[in-house]
C-alpha cells in the first residue's frame, strides 16, 4: 500500500485508491496479524443494493461509479505497477509488474 501512496499522486485515479494511514499488529491464538488502517469509506455496494427497490443499483448510479473504479484501476496498474492475481490464499495476491 505504500507503493500506491507514492507512485504518482497527481494522476486522476489516485484519489480513488485507498492508501495506508498506518498499521499495527495483534497477537492472537492463531498467530500474529497485521492490521492495516485506511481512511473510512462509504457503505459497500452490497449494503447499498439491499436498501434499494428490487435490490438493484440503477444504471444512472452505476455508470459513473464504474468510471471512478476504472480510473483507480488505471492508476494502480499504470502508475503503481500493481496487479491482483487472484492466486494464493482466499484474498488473492498483489504483485508488482
Amino acid at each position: 500500500m505504500q507503493i500506491l501512496a507514492a507512485a504518482q499522486p497527481q494522476h486522476e485515479g489516485y484519489r480513488y485508491v485507498r492508501t495506508l494511514l498506518g498499521s499495527f499488529t495483534i497477537n492472537h491464538d492463531h498467530g500474529i496479524h497485521t492490521v492495516l488502517v485506511n481512511e473510512l469509506m462509504r457503505e459497500s455496494l452490497h449494503t447499498l443494493r439491499r436498501r434499494l427497490v428490487d435490490e438493484r443499483i440503477p444504471l444512472y448510479f452505476l455508470k459513473p461509479l464504474m468510471r471512478l473504479i476504472l480510473k483507480g484501476l488505471d492508476y494502480t496498474h499504470s502508475c503503481a505497477k500493481l496487479i491482483h492475481t487472484g492466486e494464493g490464499n482466499d484474498e488473492g495476491t498483489v504483485e508488482r509488474i
